[in-house]
Parts: C-alpha cells; sequence; structure tokens
C-alpha cells in the first residue's frame, strides 16, 4: 500500500479537532505539542499581540520563545495594554493565559480522557492505516461532513473509506452528500474500465453503450490504445452518433484557411498547424496525435493562427507542441492524456473560458513559454503538475493580461524554478494546490483572490508565499470559509509581506516544521545601476519596450524606418528593420499583449498619421493609419487592449477612441471635444481615462461608445502645464508632471485629492514622461536632461543623467528601468533592500483574524508538533473567540 503523505492526516485530524472544540476556544492559537516553538528574533520590532487573553491553547510557557535555545518561562513576557503584547518587556506580569494543560479537546472523552496530550501523537500512529481514524465514529456523529475533509487521507487510499461506507452508515447517516463530494474518489474513476483489455479487444460497444455516463470523462476511451486496431467497431460507432463517416488522417494537417471541422470524426494522428491569421474551428472526440503547432513558422505567438474548440479536445498522449498560438475556449477544455511541453519562446494566448485538465499529467513551460488570458477570460487548469523552467522574470508561466481575467488552479503542483509573480487578475486555488521548489509565489495583484472550501494551498519546504500587492489593502489572499486552509509545510517555507501587512480570517493556517515569517520586509529602493546602455543613432521621441520585456522597437527618424530588437541579458541583438510608411517619426507604444504597436509621425507627403502595426520576430505589418493634425499628439492603449485612444486635432480638440477586436478590424466607437487636451492615459480598469489640458486634469468615463466628464481638477499653479500623467497598478493614485513639478494625487473613484507635491525643475524644454513600477511604490520620472525616482510622496531617490530622455518604461519585473535619448538607449537595474528599522504597526503586521467582523472572521491557527516558527516582524491574534 502507497504511503500517505503526513500532511493530509495532520490537516485531516485538526480540522476535526476544531469542529468539536468548544465555541470559547474555537479559535485559539493552538500549540498542539511541548515542542512546538514561536521563536520572537531578538530585534526592537518584533512582537506578538493578542486583542483578548486566553486566546493561545496549548503549551505557550514552552512555546513563547524569545531568543534562540532559551525555553525557559522567564524568555517571555505579556504586557497589559489595549494590545496584548509578548514581548521584551515587562517580565513576569500576571497571566490569564492556559499553560501546560488546558483540556481543550476535553469534549472529545473517547480520544482525551484526563489528557488532551493525548491526541498530539495520534496523526502519526495513523500514517499507514487510514481507517485507523475512520473507526473513529465520535468524530462524525453529529456532521458526517466532517468525512468531506478526509478527502486528502483517502487520495491515495481510497479504500479505508470505501469499505467504511459499506459497514458503518454512520458517516453518512444524515447526509448522504458526503461521500457524494468526494470528487477525488472518482476523479479518474472511468480509467477502471478502459484498462480492461477484455473491453478493449471484444466488447468496445459495452462502451458505447454508456456515452451518458462517461460524456464528460472520455479518458474512458482515450486510453484504450487499441482504437484504431482490433476495435474499429468503436470508432464507428462513434461515427455513427455523431452523424459522420469516421476518418482517419495519417499525414500532418496544414489548415492554410478558415476552417471547421464539427459533427465529424477525424481521427488526426500525425497532429495539424494553422496557418497565419487563420483560424480552425474544431470538434471531434478522437485525440489528436502527433506533431499540433499554430504557429506554423514557429515565430512570434503575433503570427499564429487560433484553434476554436467546438467541443471538449483530446491531446493524445503522443502528442507534443512546436509553437504557441490562440485558443478559443468557448467554454469547452481541452484534455491532456499525457505530459506535454509548452516550447520555449511560445505563449498560448486564451481568448474565451477554457477548461485544461492535466489528467493528473506534467504540463511544462519551457524557458519564456506562458499562457496568457485575454481581458474577461477564465482558465481553469485542473489535476496536473506544472513543471517550469529557469526563464526571465517579465514573462510569468500565466498572466492575465489585466485585472478582468480569472485563473483557476485546481488540483494543480507547481514545481517552482524560478520566482513567479502573479500581477494582474484574480486567482481562484480550488481542491489541492501546491507549490514546490526553493522559490516565491509573489502576490502582487490588487484583485482579491480565493481559497475556496475544503481546499489546501501547501507551500512545500523551500518555498515562500509573498504577499507584496500593488496597493495597501491586507485581504487580498481570502480563505472562503472555515475549511479553507493554507499550509506551510518547512522546512525553510516562508510567509513574507511588506510594510502593509497581510490579515487571512475565516480558515486555517497550519505551520510545520521550520517556518520563517517577516513582515518588517519592505523592498527599499537603496541604489541604481547600469545594466548596459547601447549606442543606436538618430532615435526620435520614444522607443517602447515590449509588455513581456524581450522586444524593443525604435523609431529612427533619419532613415524613417522602425528597428526592432531582442533583449538580452545585458545587450540588445537587431531584429530587423522595417520602412514605417511615415517620416518625422515621434513615438512607438506597445499593446498590453505585445502582439502589436502604434506609432505615430508625418507621411511622405506631409501630413501627420497614427499607425498600427503587426508585429513578429522577423517582420512587421502596417495595418491600419489614419490622419491627425500633429504628429507630436499623445496616443495610449486601454490596459485590457481593446481600445487605443488618440487625440486627433489641437485646433478642433477632439479625442478619437477606437476598438481594437481582432488582428484586423479597427473601428472608430467614440469622437468627442477634449478642449485643448495634451496628454491622455487609461485607468487600470479601461473605463476611466485621464486628459491633461494645460493647467487642469479632466477625468472622464468611457462605456465603450463615449465620454462622459466625470470631475476636473485644477493644478496648483495656474501657469503648470500638464505635460504627463500615469495611474498607478492598483488605479489608486495619478501622478501628473508638469513644466516644474510632479504631483501625487489620491483617486477615490470620482475625485483626486493631492498628497505630493514636488519641484522638479525650473522649466522644461521637451515633455516630460514618467511610469510608476509595478508594486506602485516608486515613480521615475524624465525631465529634461535626467531621469528621476521618486518615492510616491515625494522623496528623490536616484537622479541619472542623460541628453535629453524620450522613451521610458519600467519593466514588469520591478528591477528594470528602460529610457532613451537621440543616439542611446538605457537599461538600469534597481537594486532593493530589506528595510528593517522602518517602524510597523500591530494592525499591518501578519493578523489572524479580524474582530471588527465578529467571530465569523476569525482565523484557526495551528503550530504542529514539532514546528518552529521564527518570527520576524509583527504578529496580531486579532480574534473574537
Amino acid at each position: 500500500m502507497k504511503r500517505v503523505s503526513t500532511v493530509y492526516f495532520f490537516c485531516a485530524i485538526f480540522t476535526i479537532i476544531s469542529l468539536s472544540t468548544p465555541t470559547n476556544l474555537f479559535s485559539a492559537l493552538k500549540f498542539v505539542s511541548r515542542n512546538s516553538n514561536l521563536v520572537i528574533n531578538p530585534q526592537p520590532d518584533s512582537r506578538v499581540g493578542l486583542n483578548k487573553l486566553s486566546q493561545i491553547s496549548g503549551f505557550p510557557q514552552d512555546s513563547i520563545i524569545k531568543i534562540y535555545g532559551n525555553n525557559a518561562p522567564s524568555s517571555w513576557t505579556e504586557a497589559y495594554t489595549d494590545e496584548v503584547t509578548i514581548g521584551p518587556n515587562n517580565i513576569h506580569q500576571p497571566s490569564n493565559m492556559v499553560y501546560n494543560n488546558s483540556n481543550v479537546l476535553a469534549n472529545l472523552s473517547t480520544l482525551t480522557v484526563n489528557n488532551s496530550n493525548a491526541t498530539a501523537p495520534l496523526p502519526r500512529q495513523i500514517i499507514n492505516d487510514s481507517s485507523t481514524l475512520i473507526s473513529l465514529t465520535t468524530l462524525t456523529r453529529v456532521d458526517s461532513n466532517l468525512i468531506l475533509y478526509l478527502h486528502r487521507l483517502e487520495k491515495n487510499n481510497s479504500n479505508a473509506i470505501v469499505s467504511a461506507i459499506n459497514t458503518n452508515n454512520l458517516l453518512v447517516r444524515s447526509n448522504s452528500q458526503a461521500i457524494v463530494n468526494l470528487s477525488i474518489l472518482v476523479n479518474a474513476n472511468s480509467n477502471v474500465i478502459a484498462a480492461s483489455s477484455a473491453l478493449a479487444k471484444t466488447t468496445s460497444t459495452a462502451i458505447i453503450g454508456a456515452q451518458k455516463s462517461i460524456r464528460h470523462n472520455s479518458s474512458t476511451i482515450i486510453t484504450i490504445s487499441r482504437l484504431n486496431r482490433t476495435t474499429s467497431n468503436l470508432i464507428n460507432s462513434l461515427a455513427t452518433q455523431y452523424n459522420a463517416i469516421a476518418q482517419t488522417v495519417a499525414t500532418h494537417s496544414h489548415f492554410v484557411a478558415h476552417s471547421t471541422i464539427n459533427g465529424k470524426l477525424y481521427f488526426y494522428k500525425a497532429g495539424f498547424d494553422v496557418s497565419y491569421l487563420k483560424t480552425l474551428s474544431l470538434n471531434t472526440p478522437v485525440p489528436v496525435s502527433g506533431n499540433i503547432s499554430l504557429n506554423s513558422n514557429n515565430k512570434n505567438v503575433t503570427n499564429g493562427g487560433t484553434l476554436s474548440l467546438g467541443g471538449d479536445l483530446y491531446l493524445g498522449s503522443n502528442a507534443y507542441l512546436t509553437g504557441g498560438g490562440f485558443i478559443a475556449g468557448n467554454n469547452y477544455s481541452l484534455q491532456i492524456t499525457g505530459s506535454i511541453t509548452l516550447p520555449s519562446n511560445s505563449t498560448w494566448q486564451i481568448t474565451s473560458n477554457l477548461l485544461i485538465n492535466g489528467n493528473d499529467n506534467t504540463l511544462a513551460f519551457g524557458p519564456e513559454a506562458q499562457i496568457l488570458l485575454n481581458p474577461n477570460v477564465s482558465v481553469t487548469l485542473k489535476n496536473m503538475h506544472i513543471k517550469t523552467s529557469p526563464t526571465n522574470p517579465n514573462i510569468p508561466i500565466l498572466k492575465c493580461v489585466d485585472q478582468t481575467g480569472i485563473l483557476t488552479l485546481d488540483n494543480v503542483t507547481i514545481d517552482l524554478a524560478n520566482d513567479f509573480s502573479f500581477r494582474t487578475g484574480r486567482l481562484f486555488f480550488n481542491n489541492d494546490v501546491r507549490f514546490t521548489g526553493t522559490s516565491r509565489f509573489i502576490y502582487q495583484s490588487w484583485m482579491q483572490s480565493y481559497v475556496t472550501p475544503q481546499s489546501l494551498l501547501t507551500f512545500d519546504p523551500g518555498t515562500t508565499l509573498y504577499y507584496y500587492p500593488s496597493s495597501t489593502n491586507q485581504d487580498l489572499l481570502k480563505l472562503v470559509d472555515e475549511s479553507a486552509g493554507i499550509y506551510l509545510k518547512g522546512s525553510g517555507t516562508t510567509l513574507q509581506t511588506t510594510l502593509t501587512g497581510m490579515r487571512l480570517t475565516k480558515g486555517r493556517l497550519w505551520l510545520d516544521n521550520k517556518v520563517t515569517i517577516t513582515t518588517t520586509a519592505t523592498t527599499n529602493l537603496s541604489s541604481v545601476t547600469n545594466l548596459f546602455t547601447t549606442a543606436v543613432a538618430n532615435l526620435s521621441y520614444g522607443g517602447d519596450v515590449s509588455p513581456n520585456g524581450l522586444y524593443l522597437a525604435e523609431p529612427n527618424t533619419s532613415t524613417d524606418t522602425i528597428a526592432l530588437y531582442r533583449i538580452n541579458a545585458s545587450s540588445i541583438t537587431q531584429l530587423f528593420t522595417a520602412a514605417s510608411s511615415s517620416n518625422n517619426l515621434i513615438a512607438v507604444k506597445w499593446n498590453p499583449d505585445g502582439t502589436h504597436f502604434l506609432y505615430n509621425g508625418n507621411n511622405p507627403i506631409g501630413s501627420a498619421h497614427i499607425n498600427l502595426a503587426r508585429f513578429n520576430q522577423t517582420g512587421m505589418t502596417r495595418i491600419w493609419n489614419t490622419t491627425i493634425s500633429s504628429a507630436n499628439h499623445d496616443f495610449a492603449w486601454a490596459p485590457n487592449g481593446r481600445y487605443f485612444a488618440l487625440l486627433i486635432d489641437a485646433a478642433s480638440n477632439y479625442i478619437n477612441i477606437y476598438s481594437f477586436n481582432d488582428v484586423a478590424t479597427v473601428t472608430l466607437v467614440a469622437s468627442t471635444s477634449v478642449s485643448g487636451a495634451a496628454n491622455i492615459i487609461w485607468h487600470p480598469n479601461s473605463s476611466i481615462i485621464a486628459l491633461g489640458h494645460s493647467s487642469t486634469v479632466r477625468l472622464c468615463t468611457f462605456d465603450g461608445a463615449s465620454l462622459t466628464t466625470l470631475s476636473t481638477l485644477t493644478l496648483p499653479t495656474s501657469s503648470t502645464t500638464s505635460s504627463g500623467l500615469a495611474f498607478d497598478p492598483s488605479g489608486t493614485h495619478l501622478a501628473v508632471i508638469t513644466t516644474t513639478n510632479l504631483y501625487v494625487y489620491y483617486f477615490n473613484g470620482k475625485t483626486l485629492s493631492q498628497i505630493t507635491g514636488v519641484t522638479i525643475a525650473s522649466t522644461s524644454a521637451t515633455p516630460g514622461l514618467l511610469q510608476w513600477d509595478p508594486s506602485g511604490q516608486y515613480i521615475a520620472v524624465s525631465h529634461n536632461a535626467s531621469t528621476r525616482i521618486y518615492t510616491k510622496y515625494g522623496t528623490q531617490l536616484a537622479s541619472i543623467t542623460t541628453s535629453g530622455t524620450r522613451g521610458l518604461r519600467w519593466l514588469s519585473n520591478g528591477t528594470t528601468l528602460f529610457f532613451d535619448d537621440t543616439a542611446k538607449v538605457y537599461f538600469y537595474t534597481m537594486n532593493y533592500t530589506i528595510e528593517k528599522s522602518a517602524r510597523q504597526a500591530m494592525t499591518n503586521g501578519l493578523v489572524f483574524g479580524n474582530s471588527t467582523l465578529g467571530s465569523s472572521s476569525d482565523l484557526d491557527v495551528y503550530f504542529l508538533a514539532g514546528a518552529r516558527i521564527d518570527l520576524n516582524g509583527m504578529l496580531f491574534y486579532n480574534n473574537v473567540n
């Protein structure tokens, strides 16, 4: 029998114990045994706070340690203040806290009788025999739903529960759904049928008669390797259902035009590819084998075709990928029946809702491979092991284009080869989700994400959960109810936050082995170092780096061309130079998914144009342009990539907004008078636009068809002229640069209120540029002959002298800053340090529970047997019960 992982038994038994604990100690901070330790590191700001007494159960006298190696009771204290604090002062204060034997579990008389310590060794006793736990009927007498929490126990030994159901109806007496909801029991159940060679040899029609049973789990059919040998009647029977003639395609198929295969039974044995800008709509129940490519020339994703699913599509065990492309899921699934790799430098760009079911196989990502979610798209990755490769930190393996994307991880293990930053959109963690490796999962999104009911988010030894959102919200990682949990497994596991802190409520937190909690950490920009500088002659106003940090587009004002470069670790390599069809080029701006860019300039006969070009690694194609009054006018992409805005004519004073629905369609959707606007920027939600109007900033809402003024702000000095605008990543702050000043405003969703105003120059001869870093803490400002970095509160941190900056981009990794001038491109590295001296409020540390919302927002915390928790910073236990 396969040994069941210890973590599942810990989680199950402690869940059961906590559900059976008396109400007044339901959410106590539980030390499971005498060798569970909370070590308060010897530094001034490390403290533990309680909002009321008697909230620690177990063995705190032996378990809370001030200094490494000192277990004496006098080594910790508690102080009676508005927040009870355990720390280095007020030794030997009187205590109402429970010490050696709290009998927390006294009500479980069968287990504890006279000594609650009896339960401490129990999990290790039942590791190899889960039926032991099943026989403890006391645990399930009141609420048979408790069995739901045992689904992790039976993943590798389900017989224990299955046999118990047959002999002990007590488990399901009051709630028959208890066992029904154990989806893992039947997760791969149909494989039992598929593995039967007798069915495959002589009675394959038996499966056909059960189509309704296996409609959503056709791995039954897929794993029968004799589909095309001795069981051809199986295919023929399926063909009858689809009203089609069964057809085997033995050679590789090339789809060079828009094609639809729907309701036909095609068996692609050698795979297929889809040509540039073409769509294959495919619906076949037979698994596809061989080489599958949505990018026939194996170039950038923008050169790929689209696979549009008309039904669930199965990739056979011998299928393999050779390129990226677009996938329209259409709410169907992509079923993987053997391990598969997304090749290096490839992107699957998902354009509509999709489920990718790994069926317990591995999905590997080559270097710089990525799954990219378009706006308003939901993608679920289910039942798979994700294996990553060392890659460019600007290219996370999973990314939402904007905040409307939703990524669900369902029964997934992610093996981290380097740090994985989730920067935009929402995450849902379903069932068992595990991070392994020696790197960090960095949560940077400003949207709230969820650990769903009866789900466990686990961080294995060596991994780090780093809560680093681009906002000051502590509550963006939410445990939905008391059955949701986070398990820090140790040894060497870290829970890290910035000075914003992190708050966990409602669910459960398990701390095992050696875990480090660091809350005093904040990324402080300490210095700036030149990574490399490259001479590039005749640059005009403003090149731009693609959102994935791989490509640089530079307009050349002398040759009227646009040069594309590949960005390497310490250099750039030119890929091509393309005619721009314009002259006097000004600037380039990439769209959010890096497939297209806008650039402005005059055409050969003198009138100004805005141009839209499609990009691939060997060239660019201008696909659209429109006339404007001056090539100097500003333009900007919406963060969702579906719209772009152009300032058309300073004399007529109006703005045009265009929709960009696919690779070929541009449509004018709004045209509005803007009374002298000079620069524009979109809010991260893509529904608000800020316009710089000389000495004012005008905020407008955009509903897809028109602009409506929301509010107008007058800048502090009437002679000041706005020359640049930028929203921070969370959309809560707007930075404005003028000819002489930098201002930062707080945005409440309607109006602006100033928080910062600093003088940056006496005058400016060139338009200013500014960008926020991905964390929303720093602002890069290019003004006159320098590029400076400020905090959002106006403190200058660095200044770099240039000959007049034209383009500016803070790369998504947060550590690299690009800018250029008329003759050079510059890449600088930001050096960050951990600031330990900054004062952190107790309520901004790691907060367990939220007493202001009542007991429904309590958090249950377990220091497991043998655990050693090293605390660097603030830990505030803020439960009601």
